[in-house]
Protein backbone atom coordinates (compact mmCIF):
# COMPACT_ATOMS: atom_id res chain seq x y z
CA UNK A 1 0.00 0.00 0.00
CA UNK A 2 1.46 3.39 -0.92
CA UNK A 3 1.46 6.50 1.27
CA UNK A 4 -1.55 8.00 -0.53
CA UNK A 5 -3.64 4.90 0.21
CA UNK A 6 -2.48 4.90 3.84
CA UNK A 7 -3.39 8.57 4.20
CA UNK A 8 -6.80 7.97 2.64
CA UNK A 9 -7.49 5.01 4.93
CA UNK A 10 -6.52 7.09 7.96
CA UNK A 11 -8.65 10.01 6.71
CA UNK A 12 -11.66 7.73 6.24
CA UNK A 13 -11.45 6.31 9.75
CA UNK A 14 -10.86 9.76 11.23
CA UNK A 15 -13.91 11.12 9.39
CA UNK A 16 -16.00 8.21 10.69
CA UNK A 17 -14.76 8.89 14.23
CA UNK A 18 -15.52 12.62 13.96
CA UNK A 19 -19.00 11.96 12.59
CA UNK A 20 -19.78 9.38 15.27
CA UNK A 21 -18.59 11.85 17.90
CA UNK A 22 -20.68 14.66 16.40
CA UNK A 23 -23.78 12.46 16.21
CA UNK A 24 -23.35 11.32 19.81
CA UNK A 25 -22.84 7.72 18.73
CA UNK A 26 -19.23 7.39 19.82
CA UNK A 27 -19.78 8.09 23.47
CA UNK A 28 -23.36 7.81 24.68
CA UNK A 29 -23.01 9.12 28.24
CA UNK A 30 -24.82 7.41 31.04
CA UNK A 31 -27.90 9.11 32.40
CA UNK A 32 -27.58 11.61 35.19
CA UNK A 33 -24.50 13.76 35.70
CA UNK A 34 -22.58 12.21 32.80
CA UNK A 35 -25.38 13.07 30.41
CA UNK A 36 -25.60 16.63 31.74
CA UNK A 37 -21.83 17.07 31.32
CA UNK A 38 -21.89 15.65 27.80
CA UNK A 39 -24.86 17.79 26.74
CA UNK A 40 -23.32 20.97 28.13
CA UNK A 41 -19.83 20.53 26.73
CA UNK A 42 -21.02 19.27 23.35
CA UNK A 43 -23.54 22.10 22.91
CA UNK A 44 -21.04 24.60 21.45
CA UNK A 45 -17.44 24.51 20.24
CA UNK A 46 -16.50 27.10 22.89
CA UNK A 47 -17.91 25.01 25.73
CA UNK A 48 -16.18 21.93 24.38
CA UNK A 49 -12.84 23.72 24.19
CA UNK A 50 -13.33 25.16 27.69
CA UNK A 51 -14.08 21.73 29.15
CA UNK A 52 -11.09 20.17 27.42
CA UNK A 53 -8.79 22.95 28.63
CA UNK A 54 -10.05 22.56 32.21
CA UNK A 55 -9.46 18.80 32.01
CA UNK A 56 -5.94 19.43 30.72
CA UNK A 57 -5.27 21.78 33.64
CA UNK A 58 -6.31 19.10 36.14
CA UNK A 59 -4.52 16.25 34.37
CA UNK A 60 -1.34 18.36 34.43
CA UNK A 61 -2.02 19.29 38.09
CA UNK A 62 -2.20 22.97 37.22
CA UNK A 63 -4.58 25.74 38.13
CA UNK A 64 -5.21 27.87 35.05
CA UNK A 65 -6.01 31.59 35.04
CA UNK A 66 -9.19 32.44 33.11
CA UNK A 67 -7.29 34.93 30.94
CA UNK A 68 -4.96 32.18 29.73
CA UNK A 69 -7.92 29.88 29.04
CA UNK A 70 -9.62 32.63 27.01
CA UNK A 71 -6.42 33.26 25.08
CA UNK A 72 -5.77 29.57 24.42
CA UNK A 73 -9.27 28.71 23.19
CA UNK A 74 -9.79 31.99 21.34
CA UNK A 75 -12.79 33.42 23.15
CA UNK A 76 -13.46 36.55 25.16
CA UNK A 77 -12.82 36.70 28.88
CA UNK A 78 -16.56 37.40 29.27
CA UNK A 79 -17.36 34.09 27.58
CA UNK A 80 -14.94 32.29 29.90
CA UNK A 81 -16.45 34.06 32.93
CA UNK A 82 -19.90 32.84 31.89
CA UNK A 83 -18.69 29.26 31.47
CA UNK A 84 -16.87 29.41 34.80
CA UNK A 85 -20.04 30.55 36.52
CA UNK A 86 -22.18 27.88 34.84
CA UNK A 87 -19.71 25.04 35.42
CA UNK A 88 -18.79 25.98 38.98
CA UNK A 89 -22.45 26.02 40.01
CA UNK A 90 -22.78 22.47 38.63
CA UNK A 91 -19.62 21.27 40.38
CA UNK A 92 -17.82 20.50 37.13
CA UNK A 93 -14.90 22.83 37.78
CA UNK A 94 -13.06 24.05 40.84
CA UNK A 95 -12.23 27.72 41.20
CA UNK A 96 -9.55 28.94 43.58
CA UNK A 97 -9.99 32.58 44.49
CA UNK A 98 -6.89 34.59 45.33
CA UNK A 99 -6.23 38.16 46.41
CA UNK A 100 -7.30 40.98 44.10
CA UNK A 101 -10.07 38.84 42.58
CA UNK A 102 -7.58 36.61 40.79
CA UNK A 103 -8.90 33.14 40.07
CA UNK A 104 -7.47 29.81 39.03
CA UNK A 105 -9.57 27.12 37.37
CA UNK A 106 -9.35 23.37 36.93
CA UNK A 107 -11.78 20.55 36.19
CA UNK A 108 -13.39 18.77 39.11
CA UNK A 109 -12.89 15.03 39.46
CA UNK A 110 -16.31 14.29 37.95
CA UNK A 111 -15.38 16.17 34.76
CA UNK A 112 -11.97 14.51 34.58
CA UNK A 113 -13.59 11.10 35.05
CA UNK A 114 -15.95 11.79 32.13
CA UNK A 115 -13.03 12.93 29.96
CA UNK A 116 -11.08 9.75 30.78
CA UNK A 117 -14.12 7.62 29.89
CA UNK A 118 -14.42 9.47 26.59
CA UNK A 119 -10.70 9.12 25.88
CA UNK A 120 -10.93 5.40 26.55
CA UNK A 121 -13.78 5.04 24.05
CA UNK A 122 -11.74 6.95 21.45
CA UNK A 123 -8.71 4.74 22.18
CA UNK A 124 -10.83 1.60 21.76
CA UNK A 125 -12.23 2.94 18.49
CA UNK A 126 -8.69 3.70 17.32
CA UNK A 127 -7.65 0.13 18.05
CA UNK A 128 -10.70 -1.25 16.24
CA UNK A 129 -9.89 0.85 13.16
CA UNK A 130 -6.16 0.06 13.47
CA UNK A 131 -5.04 3.68 13.64
CA UNK A 132 -1.79 2.47 15.22
CA UNK A 133 -1.12 0.04 12.38
CA UNK A 134 -1.82 2.68 9.76
CA UNK A 135 0.45 5.13 11.57
CA UNK A 136 3.22 2.54 11.81
CA UNK A 137 2.94 1.80 8.10
CA UNK A 138 3.04 5.55 7.33
CA UNK A 139 6.12 5.95 9.54
CA UNK A 140 8.00 3.09 7.88
CA UNK A 141 6.92 4.20 4.41
CA UNK A 142 8.32 7.67 5.08
CA UNK A 143 11.53 6.20 6.54
CA UNK A 144 12.25 4.15 3.43
CA UNK A 145 11.30 6.99 1.15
Amino acid sequence: MDIKQLNQRYALHLAELELAQYMGELYPAEEGEGEKIRNYFMSTPNRRAFGIKCAICTLKDMDCPPSKIAQRIGVSINAVDTMISECESCGWIEVTRLENNYRRVRASQVLVDQWVKYATVVADYSVDKDFGGIQSARKYHKAIG
